[in-house]
């Protein structure tokens, strides 16, 4: 589709130096980041935008792969903040999916959709909202207002730490929060806004995804009218045959 943009959105949170995903949640999330990238359609604009407590873009959307691949590759633990603000991710991606589209001649009214496959957001996140202004559902309230489908990925295990701790709703260790992703919910925000929910317990499953979704946002299946390519191949065989038929019997002189 001419045009389509891509906002990816990271989950920069401290749960995502969880090392259940090897290397850590962050790294595998980078290295898949990195394959969705080389995957996408030359033509599809891809953004970034990251978050824990606070929101922030990493990339407008471009064509420039390589200034995308800057800004996931500046993406550090060492940014790895408090909190995770998924309704105010979600809905600062929905803005830069719009304004992108108004870029190319579209619309940017807040009150209208974008057009079919125009613009998606592949959203990845390992921890539940305990930050924000915004709930999760506003944010999908908001895409699905837009007409923008949402592809989320829970990243990470019901075992954090890799080993034997971290059983779902408990919060002992690393900082005493819950590190264990809210599968329920980004499976509810897919579901609000047509999109697809994905659960990547591993690096490879992650990987896999983002592969797929690499190859596949930003294209559109229509059918199109083939009946001038046979009428051409059978004027193509009717030609050759009547050569032949020349070769075989020449005609009078």
């Amino acid at each position: 589709v001419e045009n389509a943009t891509v906002v990816l959105v990271v989950d920069t949170s401290r749960s995502m130096l969880s090392t259940d995903v090897r290397p850590t949640r962050l790294d595998a999330a980078k290295t898949a980041a990195r394959r969705f990238l080389e995957r996408a359609p030359d033509k599809l604009r891809v953004g970034l935008v990251t978050f824990s407590g606070d929101v922030s873009v990493g990339a407008v959307p471009t064509r420039d792969r390589e200034r995308v691949r800057r800004s996931v590759a500046e993406i550090s633990r060492w940014q790895a903040g408090g909190g995770t603000a998924i309704g105010d991710a979600l809905a600062r991606a929905v803005e830069l999916g719009r304004s992108a589209f108004g870029e190319t001649g579209g619309t940017q009214d807040a009150g209208s959709k974008v057009p079919e496959n125009a613009v998606s957001i592949l959203f990845l996140s390992d921890g539940r909202q305990n930050r924000g202004l915004l709930p999760p559902a506003e944010g999908a309230s908001r895409a699905a207002e837009a007409g923008i489908p949402v592809f989320t990925v829970a990243l990470g295990t019901d075992r954090p730490d890799g080993g034997g701790g971290g059983a779902p709703g408990s919060f002992g260790g690393f900082g005493g929060f819950n590190r264990v992703p809210d599968r329920a919910t980004l499976r509810a925000i897919a579901e609000a806004t047509d999109g697809e929910y994905f659960a990547a317990r591993s690096a490879a499953a992650l990987e896999s995804a983002y592969r797929r979704l690499g190859s596949e946002l930003g294209h559109e299946d229509r059918p199109t009218e083939v009946t001038a390519l046979f009428v051409g191949a059978a004027a193509v065989v009717l030609t050759a045959a009547a050569a032949l038929a020349r070769l075989a019997a020449p005609g009078l002189p």
